[in-house]
């Protein structure tokens, strides 16, 4: 029976959008989606393009697909998974991608791709997901990622313009989660803060906004 490459992922690292419906997948679904995806393939790994497979398991293929990649999005909207992606300018850096973002984005799980906010709207590619920390208070390890003020900067900067491109808005906590999903704890409370105050758009500011998200 052929291998797939699911079963060879540490779901514990960073796996691309494309294959976590296999590593996060329930172990029953992804086999039935798994066996479809095999019956596409020959023995030397060839798409078999016969008519005979495309009519009766392509359409089951993808609706199995489709329940994997529902449990998905359903986990980062629960903030079980945290995914990260970049746009356009790869100097940007990585950028969380939070939870409302999904909600109403066109999602390309084959791509590891995401588009939301319409066609001039936000575009990101390259996306990975990793599983949440236990706690908000232990944010992920990013010590990997290379801290300096100036790359805080562009990187807050990034993530208020991928807000706007989608619709949508934040509050301070929600700032400092983001920029620490990203650097640890070296993206410390009032760094960002005062990165609020400079570059978030006025009307996130004006006292009374949000009251019902505010943690």
């Amino acid at each position: 029976m052929t291998k797939h490459l699911y079963e060879d992922f540490d779901p514990e690292k960073e796996i691309r959008l494309c294959d976590a419906c296999y590593t996060f997948g329930d172990p029953e679904a992804v086999a039935q989606a798994s066996k479809l995806e095999n019956e596409g393939f020959d023995s030397n790994g060839v798409v078999i393009i016969s008519g005979d497979w495309r009519d009766k398991m392509y359409g089951q293929h993808q609706a199995a697909m489709r329940v994997l990649q529902g449990k998905i999005k359903n986990m980062i909207e629960r903030e079980e998974l945290i995914a990260f992606g970049y746009d356009n300018d790869p100097l940007n850096g990585p950028k969380w991608l939070k939870p409302a973002i999904w909600r109403h984005a066109d999602v390309s799980f084959p791509r590891s791709k995401l588009l939301a906010g319409g066609s001039k709207g936000l575009a990101i590619t390259n996306i990975v997901v990793f599983l949440a920390p236990k706690s908000r208070e232990d944010p992920v390890d990013r010590s990997t990622i290379a801290y300096s003020k100036a790359k805080l900067r562009r990187a807050y900067i990034a993530h208020i313009e991928m807000l706007q491109k989608a619709g949508e808005t934040t509050n301070r906590e929600e700032d400092v989660a983001a920029m620490k999903t990203i650097f640890g704890r070296k993206a410390t409370h009032p760094a960002v803060i005062r990165l609020r105050k400079d570059y978030a758009p006025k009307v996130w500011k004006e006292p009374g906004r949000r009251k019902s998200r505010e943690k």
